[in-house]
Formats: structure tokens, sequence, C-alpha cells
């Protein structure tokens, strides 16, 4: 996509120092439409009210429940009952994550992780899900409490001072050390994938310039895909970074809402104990 997005920018500024789109972002838009055209064929029977489709799912339909149920019943155990309504967001994260990892393998495309623009823009929108969905568990107070120490004491409320700013640096970290992590991972891969694959083709190159290629054996030698190895092992890397970010998503949003679930036991037991 690369001369595609040049053309388009050269369109808007033929000075060449405004870009408007990149080759990552025809990528990344790529997965966009996969997932919203498979996930809505997956379900166009569903929705159409097909009871054969609902008590016999087959095909793509059963691929993607099979694929949902999956991530619900891993991320749930993780993320405890307060959190489990917000198991699509976790699942979304981790498809959307797997398939910009993936989309490398295909011949011409990049993966669109692998580059800061994208694991930041992932970063910092699961850090604004995660605050917006404690702030509504927990409300203000509760949300704001446990960057101070859940001070209850004088003493409490003067080390408070000293710990919010320090909680609230750690807090802020949190999506620089998911981009970051997501981004050097899923770079270095492809990097390295890269390196191996064009120092083979020079190999390659430099039998035909001195005529080297009659030896027996020496073309097919020269063109061994030596990258293909490295491949699969990007593709279990991609897998597990697109489980990674989803799971420290899913471990913050049960951090975050855990306060909530003991502020009501709590109140469940004072009611119970007045109750007797």
């Amino acid at each position: 996509f690369y001369g595609l997005a040049s053309a388009i920018n050269h369109a808007v500024d033929p000075s060449g120092e405004t870009k408007i789109v990149t080759g990552y972002m025809f990528c990344s838009w790529l997965v966009i439409a996969l997932l919203v055209f498979g996930s809505a064929k997956a379900t166009r029977a569903v929705r159409a009210g097909d009871q054969q489709a609902i008590d016999q799912p087959r095909g793509l339909q059963n691929l993607f429940e099979a694929l949902v149920e999956g991530l619900f019943v891993f991320f749930g155990g993780i993320i405890g009952e307060t959190g489990k309504k917000y198991l699509p967001l976790i699942a979304t994260f981790f498809c959307f994550i797997l398939l910009n990892n993936w989309i490398a393998v295909i011949p011409g495309m990049v993966a669109p992780t692998s580059t800061l623009n994208q694991t930041v823009a992932l970063g910092l929108t699961a850090f604004l899900c995660v605050q917006i969905i404690a702030l509504r568990e927990n409300g203000l107070k509760n949300y704001l409490l446990p960057f101070a120490g859940q001070p209850n004491d004088v003493l409490g409320w003067c080390m408070a001072v000293l710990l919010f700013p320090l909680e609230l640096i750690g807090e802020l970290v949190k999506p620089l050390s998911l981009s970051m992590r997501l981004f050097g991972n899923i770079f270095g891969e492809d990097t390295v994938v890269l390196q191996i694959l064009l120092l083979w083709l020079s190999v390659g190159g430099w039998k035909f310039a001195h005529h080297q290629v009659e030896q027996v054996g020496s073309i097919w030698v020269a063109f061994v895909p030596m990258h293909l190895f490295m491949q699969m092992f990007s593709l279990f890397g991609g897998l597990i970074q697109a489980l990674v970010f989803s799971m420290l998503v899913s471990v913050y949003i049960s951090l975050l809402t855990s306060h909530d679930e003991s502020h009501h036991h709590d109140e469940h037991e004072h009611e119970h104990a007045a109750h007797d």
C-alpha cells in the first residue's frame, strides 16, 4: 500500500511534507474490514432469527462462536464477576491486535503494530477504557482513594500526600508499557525476518552476478527460504503479544473493579449482621 499512500499524500500536498495516510494505516483498515465483514457474515443467520443456526451453528459461525467462547472463558477467570460485562472489549483487543501482528505474513503487507503510532494508540485506548470503567464501577471517591492508599486515620492521610503522586505516576506509565512492549516485540520479530530474507536474496544475487549458478545445487541453496523458520516463530510471538496485551488490560480492570466488589461484600455482611 506504500504506492497508494504516497499517491494520496502527494495529491493532497505536492511538496510531500504532509502525510495524510500511510501503508500501515491501510493494513490496519484492512484488518478492521476483515473483522467487521467476518463477524457480520458469521452472525447473519442468528440476527435473522434462523432457529437452525442458533441450535446447530456451522461453518464460519461455529468458528467465531468457539473463538469467542474460548476467549470469554479464559479472560473471565481473570476479570472477575463484576468485570465480565467488559469481556467483549477484551476479546476485541485480542482479535484486532492478533490480526495486526499476523498480517505481515502476507507478502507486501506490514504489521501495523510494528510502528509506535499504532501501539501508542492501542495503549491510550486501553488506558482510557480502564479508567472510564473504574469510574463507572466505583464512583469518583472510591476511584481516587486507592491512589492514596485507602487512608482511614491521620497518619494514613499524611502518607497519602506521598503515595498519591507515586500511584498516579504508576498508573500513567501503564499505556507506555503496553505500547512499548507490543511495539518492541513485533518490530523486532519483523526486522529479523526481513534481514534474514534480504541476506539470502543478496546471496542469490551475488551468485548470479559471479556466474556461480551453474554449480550443482548452488542456486537452490541461495534461495532456500531460511526466513520461514523465523516467520513461524513470529506467528507464535504475535499470538503471545496479543494475549499479553489483552491479559494486562483484563488485570487492570480486575484490580480497579475489585474495590467495588469488596465494598458490596462488606455492605452485604453489615446488612446480614444487622438483620441477625
